[in-house]
């Protein structure tokens, strides 16, 4: 048959580093001593000592909540990375948490430089996603109780509060999400998937490096979520200021 794997025309040697082409732990063994610490006790630090600040709170809170939840967001996808790493599954799928990270990192560096209006944005864009779902779950299960409140409501019909830009335009002159761009935003994980780059071989050496490169990304835009709060609010981490600096070193270019 044409299809049998001796009749292909080409042959794919990825691994996507499980089974037996697992990478030795040493590979990843630094790298998660500063995963442990974005996940954990820095990401507390950050919140807590945000938390800490007298807020103008006189035109609603729901600023605040955008913000925490950047904070929250980068957590979470860092601990899946770590689990990932952690249970020996295949490293290659962490690419989506660091993209994930790469895009709330772009995030933070835009919204953080003018608040209050920019957060509205980011509630306007996650609005109008809602009630996309909720329209279209209409058409193959009926109509659902909705989830936006009058507020929200009133915020998708101004048209003085426009949606998110794109992330490239939220890059700014950011030279780490700059330089990262376009290996974990504007085209993810194509370049590494055989078919996509045209000559369907990936020899071991070139997808170990990649999926260093990945880790490091995940750290890096981590830290850089958190840096983003402690240089807009100049935030006091205590003992964790530490460990935001050594993981910020670890992931430098």
């Amino acid at each position: 048959m044409w299809w049998h794997p001796r009749r292909r025309q080409f042959r794919s040697v990825m691994t996507f580093g499980t089974a037996g082409k697992a990478f030795p732990a040493s590979v990843f063994k630094r790298a998660q001593t500063h995963l442990f610490e974005l996940y954990g006790s820095i990401p507390v630090a950050v919140q807590r000592s945000f938390a800490d600040l007298d807020h103008d709170m006189s035109g609603g809170s729901d600023y605040l909540f955008v913000l925490d939840g950047l904070i929250t967001k980068t957590a979470a996808e860092v601990w899946a990375t770590d689990r990932i790493l952690s249970s020996k599954l295949a490293v290659l799928t962490t690419m989506h948490h660091a993209r994930a990270l790469y895009e709330t990192h772009a995030l933070a560096n835009w919204v953080l430089r003018d608040v209050r209006p920019r957060s509205l944005r980011v509630l306007k864009s996650l609005l109008v996603e809602r009630e996309r779902f909720e329209n279209t779950a209409a058409r193959s299960i009926g109509k659902l109780p909705s989830d936006i409140a009058s507020g929200g409501r009133k915020l998708l019909e101004d048209d003085t509060v426009k949606r998110l830009p794109s992330v490239h335009d939220m890059i700014g002159d950011h030279q780490d999400l700059a330089f990262d761009e376009a290996i974990f935003w504007k085209y993810a994980s194509a370049h590494i998937h055989p078919g996509y780059i045209g000559n369907a071989a990936v020899d071991a050496r070139s997808e170990r490096v990649m999926m260093e490169q990945i880790i490091g990304a995940v750290v890096r835009h981590a830290a850089g979520v958190y840096n983003c709060f402690v240089r807009t609010y100049e935030l006091e981490l205590g003992d964790s200021s530490g460990a935001l600096s050594e993981a910020t070193r670890y992931a430098t270019y």
